[in-house]
């Protein structure tokens, strides 16, 4: 019986991690749902790439534009800032905001949407070759490193 429960559990954790990373796109077919004017999406058949090379490259920039509130610093505050953001379909970055619930510290928070926010633009997410507005979300960590 426990092994059965064991094998159940395993199923299950794997067809759960199997849907968290790879959403059930068809980019071949024309089964993928025709852009609309009701808002981004999160999941399109091309993701929006940072100007130059993607995500790392879009990390590189972050790290290089931040800079460490001096009060959050004084403080020795530390946290992970979630901001929430769209691509639009022209590539702008709009509706940067941090996400309910992930505040770490007003001057932190305004710092990474400070960034977010002044990002170049980006190659724009495609639904069928169509641009659309793409929902997003970074996660910038803030430590102080002795």
């Amino acid at each position: 019986m426990r092994f059965y429960l064991l094998l159940f559990i395993l199923f299950a954790f794997y067809f759960q991690s199997q849907a968290q990373t790879s959403p059930p796109i068809d980019t071949t077919s024309n089964s993928m749902p025709a852009p609309s004017n009701k808002g981004p999406v999160i999941y399109v058949g091309e993701m929006p790439k940072f100007r130059g090379g993607g995500e790392e490259k879009f990390q590189k920039y972050v790290t290089k534009h931040i800079i460490y509130p001096k009060d959050a610093l004084k403080k020795r505050i530390t946290g992970t800032v979630y901001v929430e953001y769209t691509i639009e379909r022209g590539g702008s970055v709009s509706n940067v905001k941090i996400m309910p619930g992930k505040e770490v510290y007003p001057s932190l928070d305004n710092e990474a949407m400070r960034v977010i926010k002044n990002s170049p633009k980006w190659k724009p997410g495609k639904n069928n070759g169509v641009p659309v507005a793409v929902k997003k979300i970074a996660r910038i960590k803030f430590s102080i490193t002795e």
